[in-house]
């Protein structure tokens, strides 16, 4: 058999397996293509879920803390503290009146609140858990609202108010 003969025979050998190769190879990478598309559009989906509840979070702390302030309940209590040193055996009661779900934003997420940035997490826990210790003491059932309650009882309530405004106030800065 002549060398061109050879070579041509090896070629064969070699071609047949290309059509098999290249049909692997496309199933390869039309995979790879196609769960990496899908795994980056759900990470963007994701990442897009994720900073609209960051918003949402934010505005509706900033909210809170807008009637907190516009209602001027720290200004009331600081007031109720200032009679109370003129007489200092007297006792007062702090009552208001408010919806029950103050946060729905917050209670509609709590099960992703987690996947809030490191940053952001303890200041919104923390605004959330002192603003329900203030409305439990303030509306009905509470010790302010059913209680006739001394000068220390409403330093205490001015002081969780300040700490509640001042973690907002870290809250909105993280927007």
């Amino acid at each position: 058999m002549s060398s061109e003969a050879e070579a041509l025979k090896n070629a064969e050998e070699t071609l047949k397996w290309v059509p098999p190769f290249v049909g692997l190879l496309g199933v390869i990478v039309g995979g790879f293509i196609t769960t990496f598309s899908q795994v980056f559009l759900e990470w963007r989906r994701s990442k897009r879920r994720q900073d609209a509840i960051r918003i949402a979070l934010i505005s509706e702390i900033e909210t809170v803390m807008a009637v907190i302030k516009r209602r001027k309940y720290a200004a009331g209590i600081r007031d109720v503290i200032a009679q109370l040193r003129e007489s200092p055996e007297e006792h007062r009661q702090f009552r208001v009146a408010m919806k029950e779900n103050v946060c729905p934003i917050y209670r509609a997420h709590l099960s992703e609140i987690g996947n809030l940035p490191k940053t952001l997490l303890p200041d919104v826990l923390k605004f959330h858990m002192l603003l329900e210790s203030v409305i439990a003491d303030v509306t009905p059932g509470g010790l302010f609202y059913e209680s006739f309650c001394g000068e220390g009882d409403f330093i205490d309530l001015l002081e969780m108010i300040d700490d509640l405004v001042e973690t907002g106030e870290r809250v909105s800065a993280q927007k």
